[in-house]
């Protein structure tokens, strides 16, 4: 996984919900950190027309959030979800 490639991360945590008309999907992981979003994952964004924010927390490790919004209100869907741990990359 790249993940656990480029990052040297051993651990990662991703979060998938729904808020209202935006989807967002949350990535943090425990690696070394960086200072920008790397390009493939800018061009992905610009192609889905979708936000993307990068947090390094001090701490280290990488925070990675992309906003997609969707032309329709996706119906019975819960408005927030648990988030998936796992162990490993």
């Amino acid at each position: 996984m790249n993940i656990s490639r480029h990052a040297d991360a051993t651990r990662f945590e991703t979060h998938l919900c729904i808020e209202g008309k935006t989807i967002v999907l949350t990535v943090q992981d425990n690696g070394l950190g960086t200072a920008e979003v790397p390009a493939s994952l800018l061009r992905r964004a610009h192609l889905l027309k979708a936000k993307i924010q990068l947090n390094t927390p001090a701490d280290g490790g990488t925070c990675i959030t992309l906003k997609l919004k969707v032309r329709r209100k996706l119906l019975n869907t819960p408005q927030k979800t648990t988030p998936h741990r796992n162990g490993t990359p």
